[in-house]
């Protein structure tokens, strides 16, 4: 398994990213809304989404979004939709 880190910024009020591997995302600031084609939820800093392989995913920042990225490249997993984790229930 590799795992890659970056960083991206959204300045954009609205914008739709689709990703070929699997990422793990931390809104390290900004608030908004992220979506799939069955749910749709409120971020702000701290809280995480999980995004799947090729699952089109659409952002709309209230304030731009600073968004730490982990990557796991070749690294089989079968969730096929959105994930969200509020800060309140991994943040100490």
């Amino acid at each position: 398994m590799k795992l890659d880190y970056s960083f991206f910024n959204i300045t954009e009020s609205q914008t739709t990213i689709t990703s070929p591997d699997y990422q793990y995302w931390l809104f390290i600031s900004g608030s908004g809304t992220i979506s799939d084609k069955d749910s749709t939820f409120l971020f702000n800093a701290h809280d995480m989404a999980e995004v799947p392989i090729g699952m089109p995913v659409h952002i709309s920042c209230n304030t731009p979004a600073t968004i730490g990225c982990v990557t796991l490249s070749d690294f089989f997993i079968t969730n096929t939709h959105l994930s969200f984790i509020p800060a309140a229930k991994w943040y100490w």
